[in-house]
């Protein structure tokens, strides 16, 4: 009976010190402000005061107080945690993804970590599409303004198809990557623009979707980008036994073409096709790969399967499109087809997480902190109070006790990051570290009223 008790009244403990959740009032504000005024430079109550005002929707202060904490304490995962959920809020992305990655390496709820990793998935697409819309927004400013001499941006490759053909019309988006990976083989000597990017532009002006891009689009679209000179393609199909591959390069400043390459035959060989064109390309261009860099080009082969790469191109088409989930049956797909077909198992990969990391939103990332010593640092200011995840209640004294007994993976690099690494007599003479388990017992008294 004693212990039933003992054990009731624990939980009842541990559940209130996990509460989390409640509204923000204006004296618990109040308070907070007063002590930011008293402790400028404080990083524990900028922090609380942060996270006060993230909770009244005040992204922008909270933004602010947060900065301040950040600047105070680096290593906090916390505060690197709220300032990220502040400026994604208010669309500042970059910024976003750098306090993401900074809670990553220091934050302590292992359920909000991996809400986190989701969400950066996600994150970069909607990095692309604010960037877009933006260029497009400038887009009279970035006319006059010339792109790198170096930059080369590779257009979707425009196909052309009858009948039965016209499911290789999807090839275009699969082509273009191939021209990208091969045309990087030549860097430094110039600089590619992600197809991510590229296609982030086409759609917000409505092009991508049709791959419809004339002469003139595509010179539009090299503006936006700030490209010097584009890579346009032509895949012509009258049948599958008499395909015409071409490109051509386009200078956006004077809007004129020049030939790249050309080559004619059967479908099936588009691959070897694909390798001709891109090395005339580079002549057209004016480089003249060294010959490590053409065996890397011609040795650079994803996939010699023409069924598997029009799964994965139309796994493409399916992630341009936003349809994630699609996409990744595509890419698996192709990977079951051509189980070497690494490109596709890791686009299949990148597709799935995010679309999870779309369907999490910052209020549910806060929801994973409830019950961890972080959680009650939030609890705390949310009733006007600066605590610390080291503060001496119930729950925060439990998790600190166990992780000094055996400490967590992320406890490991905070403590690695601080400290000399201390190793053992037979670390020492091997040069390895060790696995050690530690045992230990905590007690806790409760006593009875």
């Amino acid at each position: 009976m004693r212990i039933t008790r003992s054990v009731t009244v624990l939980m009842l403990v541990l559940l209130a010190v996990a509460r989390a959740g409640a509204q923000v009032t204006p004296q618990a504000l109040a308070k907070l402000e007063a002590d930011h005024k008293a402790k400028p430079g404080d990083a524990r109550v900028s922090r609380a005061l942060g996270i006060a005002l993230f909770k009244l929707h005040r992204y922008t202060d909270a933004e602010r107080a947060l900065t301040e904490a950040s600047v105070a304490d680096p290593k906090d995962g916390l505060t690197a945690l709220y300032l990220g959920m502040s400026c994604e809020e208010q669309n500042k992305l970059p910024a976003a993804r750098a306090a993401y990655t900074r809670y990553l390496a220091t934050g302590k709820t292992k359920p909000a970590k991996d809400d986190v990793v989701r969400r950066l998935a996600a994150l970069s697409q909607k990095e692309l599409a604010v960037d877009a819309k933006a260029r497009v927004a400038d887009e009279q400013r970035l006319a006059g303004q010339p792109g790198d001499p170096k930059t080369i941006a590779v257009l979707p490759v425009r196909v052309t198809a009858t009948g039965a053909d016209t499911q290789y019309v999807v090839l275009g988006r699969g082509l273009a990557d191939l021209m990208i990976t091969d045309f990087g083989k030549v860097a430094p000597q110039i600089t590619l623009l992600e197809r991510d990017h590229v296609q982030s532009i086409l759609d917000e002006i409505a092009l991508g979707r049709t791959n419809q891009v004339d002469q003139t689009t595509a010179v539009r679209s090299g503006r936006l980008l700030q490209a010097n000179r584009l890579v346009t393609g032509t895949l012509s199909i009258p049948n599958v036994n008499n395909a015409v591959f071409a490109t051509s390069v386009v200078t956006v400043s004077t809007s004129q073409p020049a030939a790249g390459g050309s080559q004619t035959g059967a479908l099936a060989r588009i691959f070897d096709y694909e390798k001709t064109v891109v090395l005339a390309t580079l002549t057209t261009l004016g480089i003249r790969p060294t010959p490590e860099q053409t065996a890397a080009i011609q040795g650079n082969r994803p996939t010699n399967n023409l069924t598997a790469f029009l799964a994965y191109s139309r796994g493409l088409a399916a992630s341009d499109a936003g349809r994630l989930d699609e996409a990744a049956q595509f890419f698996d797909n192709a990977h079951s087809i051509d189980p070497g077909f690494a490109a596709a198992a890791m686009r299949a990969a990148n597709a799935r997480a995010s679309s999870a990391g779309a369907g999490i939103t910052t209020a549910q990332i806060e929801t994973k902190l409830k019950g961890s010593s972080e959680g009650q640092t939030v609890s705390a200011a949310e009733h006007g109070t600066v605590s610390s995840q080291s503060s001496s209640s119930l729950g925060t004294t439990i998790q600190n006790a166990l992780a000094d007994v055996n400490p967590s993976a992320a406890d490991a690099i905070g403590r690695s990051s601080t400290s000399a690494s201390n190793r053992d007599p037979a670390s020492s003479t091997t040069a390895k570290d060790q696995a050690t388990v530690k045992t230990g017992t905590l007690t806790i008294v409760i006593k009875r009223p």
